[in-house]
């Protein structure tokens, strides 16, 4: 490759400056760029206005904060550069292509919103062209609109830069011993073998190896929040799994020990919780039919038998083993009384008394009567022994048949 260093007189007549945005760009004409690269195409001609011939020259690139109107003789050093590099550049009918920051990177701290950067280019051995090109607003892609120019670094307006997993490089945070600054953790403030206190007109806080004493702390004013000190605030000096606490009186709370096993909780006859032993109320079973068994009652077993009577026995209750014929007391009605399981007429039944039901009367024994009787003692018929007498009545049969017989002889009908 022949890179040409004669001396030749050159205009830079036109120059266009764009950013590389970073990324491979597609177009025939591009070469694969990177975000920290600045593309530059330029035409130059002679000073005769003709043509540069093809081929590779060394050309230097360099950034300034100031133009230039008179030329500067080569190497073209007098002023003071942010940036320079030198590149070997294919010209080709007069057109140069470059990507600046290659060779050397461009800094960090360029800030091109603020539009101060002029570029110089010299070519082989000739003086650098004059007048410079200004560096505008183009580049700004190198610096995003949004952030103004801002560049990453630790001090003032700079760019906070997340390193890997979102964390922050500690080299970027204020720290040190100045105020406003960041403590590390390695920091020997952090450790001391004294006593730390706290004062706000009294000691109210206090530090001793790893204990830290509250005194005098006033929350009259701020009780929203939650106290995080030791057995929940209560007061108590300690606790035992199962004791429940509760308000008596002052600013503490009072503690009552866990039971024994079987105790029940109640409140003493001063109003405070306590545990008690659970009591069983006395009851007494009353009767055959009901037996109590520990806190159970129930029927005794035999003591409902197929046939017997239940009666209510004073002082006794109820009792279900009694026979039909000599149980309970029992007052028959006039004519009728009971003996055993049997009920029987006797005595004189009660004027103007009715037999009603389909039922037969029967008389058990042939000394027994029965005797119908109107108002005024006048009976109307007998019954005794079989025989039936009557007074003052006529017998009637209706719709009788068969015979009807009389005695001593009577006449047969």
């Amino acid at each position: 490759m022949k890179i040409t260093k004669r001396k030749i007189q050159i205009s830079l007549v036109a120059i266009a400056i764009s950013v590389a945005l970073g990324g491979i760009f597609s177009y025939a004409n591009l070469e694969a760029q990177t975000v920290n690269e600045i593309n530059v195409s330029a035409y130059l001609v002679n000073n005769q206005n003709k043509i540069i011939p093809n081929g590779d020259y060394e050309i230097r690139f360099a950034l300034y904060l100031l133009d230039r109107e008179i030329v500067d003789a080569y190497p073209s050093e007098t002023d003071a550069t942010v940036w320079q590099e030198t590149q070997t550049v294919t010209l080709n009918g007069g057109f140069l292509n470059a990507y600046l920051g290659r060779v050397n990177a461009l800094p960090a701290s360029l800030n091109f919103s603020q539009n101060i950067y002029y570029l110089g280019i010299r070519m082989g051995v000739d003086s650098e062209m004059v007048p410079r090109k200004r560096v505008g607003a183009v580049p700004l892609a190198l610096n995003a609109l949004n952030v103004r120019g801002a560049v990453p670094g630790t001090q003032e307006g700079n760019i906070l830069i997340l390193g890997k997993n979102g964390k922050v490089n500690v080299a970027q945070l204020p720290t040190g011993t100045s105020g406003k600054t960041l403590v590390l953790s390695d920091d020997a403030r952090l450790e001391t073998t004294a006593d730390i206190q706290v004062s706000g007109g009294y000691d109210y806080l206090s530090a001793s190896g790893e204990e830290i004493t509250l005194d005098q702390i006033n929350l009259t004013s701020d009780v929203t929040g939650i106290l995080p000190i030791a057995n929940g605030g209560t007061g108590l000096g300690s606790f035992t799994q199962g004791d429940l606490t509760y308000f008596n009186s002052g600013s503490a709370f009072s503690r009552l020990g866990i039971g024994t096993n079987g105790q029940v909780l109640t409140v003493s006859a001063g109003g405070l919780p306590e545990w008690a032993d659970s009591s069983t109320n006395a009851y007494t079973a009353s009767g055959t039919l009901l037996n109590l068994t520990g806190n159970n009652f129930s029927l005794n077993e035999g003591t409902l038998t197929d046939g017997k009577l239940c009666v209510y026995v004073a002082g006794t209750g109820l009792v279900c083993n009694t026979d039909p014929g000599s149980g309970g007391s029992y007052t028959a009605g006039s004519g009728l009384t009971l003996s055993g399981t049997e009920f029987k007429l006797g005595g004189t039944l009660t004027e103007n008394a009715n037999f009603t039901g389909a039922y037969d009367l029967q008389l058990g024994d042939t000394n027994s009567e029965l005797k119908i009787m109107g108002s005024g003692g006048v009976f109307y018929a007998i019954l005794d022994a079989g025989n039936i007498t009557l007074t003052d009545k006529t017998l009637i049969l209706p719709d009788a048949t068969g015979t009807l017989a009389t005695l001593d002889g009577g006449q047969t009908f």
